[in-house]
């Protein structure tokens, strides 16, 4: 650096290769518009935007919270529901607040989803187009959208017939894969993240994690959907309804365990990005 804090020797920009000789280092490269100080102090998040990292974190924040918060919901539903009776002796009210806090839960666990998922800056145009990041993304949308769908379907009371039936499952296990493609690519991008903190532990249990929870919790989410549709059906012999319905059952296990170690794991996440913020915003990039 000389005495206007530019930088005197060459040094190619880590995006692009063009030279960023002369350029301030809070600057970006008039090529691909890549921060330069990201040539300069390398790929480490406390080196990054403090605005843009402090946006993913608190998104990381509202998206651990809104985890918490939607286990403790299914819970207390759960219990709620069994003690009034499955078979309607709860009132249309009771059912109608569980459904709007679920949806009201599902609306924040997208938007913290969405602001842990914010563009770095620091890319400029160099970001890959198949990123894990935008995977959750366009997942997240998918998700949401066919959620929605769902919602009104039920609203409307649509699966009187067989036909009917088979749709609005389709539409449930249609939301359930692009709910489980964003589990995975959100945690792959996690593990990108925790990479440029940097956290190599955490990185490992990101990867382990980005597989375990999403087939684990799969296998028994669609397992129940199967089994539901069944039970209205009948399409399934006595026999392998019952098989189905034990693995189903035993794929709780699992599901929970990686569900609770996930949420643990986001959770030391979450503290990581908050420091890792911190320190961002006393660096160069303030």
């Amino acid at each position: 650096m000389d005495d206007e804090g530019r930088l005197a020797g060459d040094l190619p920009c880590l995006c692009c290769g063009y030279n960023l000789r002369g350029l301030p280092a809070e600057s970006r490269c008039p090529e691909c518009g890549a921060a330069v100080g990201r040539s300069v102090y390398g790929n480490k998040l406390a080196y990054c935007e403090p605005s843009w990292l402090t946006a993913v974190a608190r998104g990381t924040n509202l998206l651990v919270y809104a985890l918490i918060l939607r286990i403790v919901f299914n819970i207390v539903s759960m219990v709620i529901f069994v003690a009034l009776g499955m078979g309607g002796a709860y009132s249309a009210a009771v059912g109608y607040a569980f459904w709007g806090a679920s949806i009201l839960l599902g609306v924040i666990l997208a938007i913290g989803c969405w602001m842990a998922t914010s563009f770095d800056p620091a890319l400029g145009k160099q970001e890959n187009m198949y990123s894990a990041r935008r995977i959750a993304r366009g997942a997240l949308i998918a998700t949401v959208l066919l959620g929605a769908i769902d919602n009104l379907l039920n609203l409307a009371g649509f699966g009187a017939t067989q036909v009917q039936l088979f749709l609005h499952s389709g539409v449930s296990f249609a939301s359930l894969i692009s709910y489980l493609i964003c589990t995975g690519a959100f945690l792959q991008h996690a593990r990108s993240m925790a990479l440029r903190i940097p956290d190599q532990a955490m990185a490992s249990k990101l990867r382990l994690a980005t597989w375990g929870w999403p087939i684990s919790v799969g296998v028994y989410l669609a397992g129940m959907q199967i089994m539901t549709l069944n039970a209205a059906t009948q399409i399934m012999p006595a026999a392998l309804a019952t098989a189905l319905w034990g693995i189903a059952r035993l794929a709780a296990i699992p599901a929970l365990v990686f569900g609770l170690w996930t949420l643990s794991l986001l959770s030391k996440y979450r503290k990581a990005l908050l420091a890792t913020a911190a320190q961002a915003r006393s660096s160069w990039a303030q």
